[in-house]
């Protein structure tokens, strides 16, 4: 199994995100109070998937209780 403890470039993900949220105060990420802030993510793939290029597809999404942030 892959180690899933966060590295640094998970650091420097989550500070790109608040130099974002910082430089846009009109924006943002809005939570309820009585959300649970769980970090979730989901991915999805299809290997050679297009009959032309036989090129993979590849998706993913992560949310922060119920919103999605990436």
């Amino acid at each position: 199994m892959k180690d899933l403890a966060p590295k640094e470039d998970h650091w420097a993900a989550a500070l790109r995100v608040v130099r974002y949220l910082k430089g846009c105060p009109g924006q943002g990420v809005l939570l309820r109070m009585e959300c649970d802030l769980m970090l979730s993510g989901w991915s999805d793939s299809d290997w050679a998937t297009c009959p032309q290029t036989r090129r993979s597809v590849t998706g993913w999404i992560v949310y922060l209780g119920s919103s999605p942030i990436s």
